[in-house]
């Protein structure tokens, strides 16, 4: 079931993640940590790092299939039969999905589910601000005359700045259809600066969720994508 909630999460992204989408950087970092008790066959070596540069992971398809055929299904509640906006972000969901070897339909193996929120959150950064300052200036002439001249320095100064961004963050959940237990759960966070921006992050989010699937667990790192890669 989708929920949209402004629970507060914490996220730990560098300043040019928070202004990225306005423009002042060409990559997007998403912070993703997964929980499961799947084996590994896609862990590449030294995935411990904090990391993983995956620039292609848009424009490319995830190494190998983890799956051979299973057939899955979304989980949809009565409101959201008929809701456009959520239909459209489990057809984005379930593309994905299939890189991993997975077909949508009966009867189900796995049941996804997913829920996506997008809370506000205040920050604080340092803003620098000049104040000048005059002194005067003595130096003798030829003759040995002393000449001052006054002139104008400045001094950088700093001073606290509040400032408003959110955290679009996906949670996804892969169920087995049969006990209806959990044994996957993957949380893929980033951040906007001017508002919720889900529709567009989405891509991203879920892509990096299922990088090298089912990934480690327990484990935050971080999935960079280079914005620039078309």
């Amino acid at each position: 079931m989708m929920l949209i909630k402004n629970n507060l999460s914490s996220v730990f992204l560098s300043i040019c993640a928070l202004s990225m989408l306005s423009g002042c950087a060409n990559f997007l970092d998403v912070k993703v940590t997964r929980f499961h008790s799947l084996p590994n066959p896609n862990l590449p070596p030294k995935l411990e790092a904090n990391k993983v540069d995956s620039t292609q992971l848009v424009k490319n398809k995830p190494n190998l299939p983890v799956f051979n055929g299973q057939h899955f299904g979304m989980v949809k509640a009565i409101n959201q039969i008929e809701d456009l906006e959520f239909k459209s972000f489990a057809r984005l969901i379930a593309s994905e999905l299939t890189h991993l070897g997975l077909i949508e339909g009966e009867p189900h193996d796995f049941l996804i589910d997913f829920s996506i929120t997008t809370p506000a959150h205040v920050g604080e950064r340092m803003q620098p601000y000049n104040i000048p300052y005059s002194r005067m200036s003595c130096f003798r002439d030829v003759y040995g005359n002393p000449n001052c001249l006054p002139f104008t320095s400045y001094q950088t100064n700093y001073y606290p700045v509040k400032y408003t961004f959110y955290t679009n963050e996906l949670n996804l959940f892969v169920m087995d259809a049969k006990t209806n237990q959990r044994i996957w759960q993957g949380r893929a966070e980033a951040v906007s600066n001017d508002a919720p921006n889900v529709r567009d992050l989405l891509p991203y989010l879920t892509r990096a969720a299922l990088t090298h699937f089912p990934g480690p667990s327990g484990v935050s790192e971080t999935i960079r994508f280079n914005l620039d890669q078309k």
